[in-house]
């Protein structure tokens, strides 16, 4: 608690590191001196103790999966648009008390990664990350000393293609059988983020193996155009126009 009867102070302190080695219980402490000092050039002195415990293994705090339970799996439109999404800096990586112990030379553990990919459909795939912790002051022992983590990361592809589907349209018969019309279906625009994909063209005729196609023999009446577009993960998108 700070009391003056002066108008203003001020505040200045000092610090002194005491190192107490890597593996003690205690890794530092900071002895900071504050000196309070007001208009009359009277100042007072405090020392504030700050100390550093070294942190064990049973302190980490492991990343969550990103496997649509703990966490909602990521969109493969989203990672092809930012692949920086599956970093660490996005997906998490181990932590005490919330701050990251990546790169920091007092918290006496030292954190590695490793990671592989499993494909498993067109633009889905998992990433099976592997997180271990070493705290170089214990004995090493499998399954104890590094503490490893197996974190899930999913990308998925799950929505289907964009389709930009023609307009309704009207046609003549030909000249040569006034009853009769041949037409030329148009292809759609499809667009696909994530992966590839097949179309199949419903028709009066039949299906046609293609984006689109050449129909002939069509009475007068009016006929419906079905296009289905089926990627490389199993979604589907149809859109429709009428030919009259």
């Amino acid at each position: 608690q700070l009391l003056s009867c002066e108008f203003s102070i001020s505040q200045t302190y000092n610090d002194v590191w005491n190192d107490f080695g890597n593996c003690s219980d205690i890794r530092g402490e900071i002895l900071r001196t504050w000196t309070v000092t007001d208009e009359s050039d009277n100042f007072s002195t405090c020392t504030q103790v700050i100390t550093i415990k070294r942190l064990l293994l049973g302190d980490v705090v492991f990343p969550e999966n990103f496997d649509g339970i703990a966490n909602q799996a990521l969109a493969c439109a989203d990672v092809n648009a930012n692949p920086s999404l599956t970093n660490p800096a996005n997906t998490g990586a181990p932590t005490v008390i919330g701050q990251s112990i990546q790169g920091a030379p007092l918290c006496g553990l030292s954190v590695n990664m490793s990671e592989e990919i499993f494909d498993i459909c067109g633009g889905s795939y998992d990433i099976l990350r592997v997180w271990s912790v070493y705290d170089p002051c214990q004995p090493a022992q499998i399954g104890v000393n590094p503490l490893q983590y197996l974190q899930t990361i999913k990308v998925i592809d799950n929505i289907g293609a964009s389709l930009t589907c023609p307009s309704d349209v009207t046609i003549s018969t030909t000249e040569v059988d006034a009853c009769l019309a041949t037409y030329q279906i148009p292809p759609i625009n499809i667009s696909d983020n994530c992966t590839g994909f097949t179309v199949t063209t419903d028709t009066p005729n039949g299906t046609l193996a293609s984006n689109g196609g050449t129909i002939s023999g069509l009475e007068i009446g009016t006929y419906t155009i079905t296009y289905h577009v089926h990627d490389n993960c199993g979604n589907t998108t149809d859109c429709t126009f009428d030919i009259t």
